[in-house]
């Protein structure tokens, strides 16, 4: 009887505490349909805090900073909320835009980096755990075609064609896969109108370039109070932490 009623209490518990962080995030619903945005931001990370974590809140913290003009800021939570969700349309569109506020980088884009781009971005669609699948079925795909024609003219007739095709899927999708596992835990955000990155990890270092609000970035190492980032193109500096957000 006493293990019933516990069991009772924990579930009892539970349901009031995502009951709460729902109310939460409904209120955050509230205030952003009245422009409340900072408001709703408040709402919103404290459904966050409370454990009550989705694209959906991601998304509307989002456009809550973009309605403010934080684009940063806005291109973060629309970076996370792709993480949970990368195939919401909504998301992708208002990301998209977002981003055409950002101002363009003195960094020279080179061929390879075009190349790289182009090579991730049909993959961009899948989480890690859904292009790991796909990686799964194309590789099964290849066994089971070779095996197939060794019993069956059909297969025997397209196989060249079916595994030299699910080969390339495979090669660019497991790059893709490399990309973004190298990245978790790594890819950040410019949340400030210009970060000056320096040359060291130190305030009087000689600046090497600037980032613009929103720019994409890697971070390849964490000392005290700075982060050494590195933009598309390969160089590297540092800035202090308060300036980028990692995803």
């Amino acid at each position: 009887m006493i293990k019933v009623v516990n069991v009772f209490f924990i579930v009892f518990f539970l349901c009031t505490i995502a009951y709460a962080n729902e109310d939460l995030f409904a209120k955050g619903n509230v205030y952003y349909s009245e422009g409340k945005y900072d408001e709703a931001i408040k709402a919103y990370t404290g459904a966050i805090d409370e454990g009550y974590e989705s694209a959906n809140v991601y998304y509307n913290i989002g456009n809550c900073y973009f309605k403010i003009g934080k684009i940063g800021m806005a291109i973060l939570f629309y970076e996370r909320a792709r993480q949970i969700e990368p195939r919401n349309k909504d998301l992708l569109y208002n990301e998209a835009y977002a981003r055409t506020f950002i101002k363009p980088m003195d960094d020279s884009t080179g061929a390879f980096i075009k190349i790289k781009h182009m090579i991730n971005a049909p993959f961009s669609v899948l989480t890690i755990n859904g292009l790991t699948i796909a990686l799964c079925m194309f590789y099964l795909l290849i066994i089971l075609t070779l095996i197939g024609r060794l019993y069956s003219a059909a297969i025997r007739k397209y196989s060249v064609v079916i595994v030299s095709v699910a080969v390339v899927f495979l090669v660019f999708g497991a790059y893709a896969l490399y990309g973004q596992a190298t990245l978790l835990g790594k890819k950040a955000v410019v949340v400030e109108q210009k970060a000056e990155v320096l040359f060291g990890p130190f305030e009087k270092a000689t600046i090497f370039y600037t980032l613009p609000e929103g720019a994409t970035v890697k971070v390849l190492e964490k000392q005290d109070k700075w982060y050494k980032v590195e933009r598309p193109d390969g160089k590297a500096g540092w800035v202090t932490k308060g300036v980028v957000e990692i995803i």
